[in-house]
């Protein structure tokens, strides 16, 4: 189960890395994560005061609103766009097929055949992305560990390098 959960050693390399994170979405995601994360060192600062708990918690809402919303969202919306990237593609290579293309079709496999299959991924993948963010947000809810964690940080990388943008 905890491998499924961690990106393995295949997709954790050097190159997919910086792949991900030099993509506009995963730079804009990473510097929010990492604000988060540094904020909570402050929060974690001003803890031995008797201020930064009640604060870290508001940071910790703070962090799942945007970072849950922006996961959810990109999980989805992934799936989206690879469908309508396949449609769009099937349609352009079948132009001008007409009669000849059905003639040619007949044992093939059906246009669109491997929709259920992309659907699944997409299901397993926001699966993974929800385990990933519970164990983040419950990291992070935790008073002095969640401000000392660079929980959030490390969620977005993972989410980028997983999701193989």
């Amino acid at each position: 189960m905890l491998k499924s959960i961690i990106p393995g050693p295949d997709k954790l390399t050097k190159k997919a890395v910086m792949t991900a994170i030099t993509v506009p979405e995963g730079l804009i995601m990473l510097i929010i994560a990492v604000f988060l994360d540094l904020i909570g060192i402050v929060f974690f600062i001003l803890s031995f005061f008797g201020v930064g708990i009640p604060l870290s918690f508001l940071l910790d809402i703070l962090g799942m609103i945007t970072i849950g919303f922006w996961a959810t969202t990109r999980s989805l919306f992934r799936g989206v766009v690879e469908k309508a990237v396949e449609d769009v593609t099937e349609k352009v290579l079948n132009v001008g097929g007409g009669l000849e293309e059905i003639k040619n079709f007949q044992g093939g496999s059906a246009p669109g055949a491997g929709a259920s299959k992309k659907i699944a991924k997409t299901g397993a993948n926001l699966g993974l992305s929800a385990v990933r963010f519970i164990i983040s947000s419950l990291v992070e809810l935790v008073p002095f560990l969640g401000d000392i964690t660079p929980g959030w940080t490390i969620f977005v990388i993972f989410e980028l390098v997983q999701g193989e943008i």
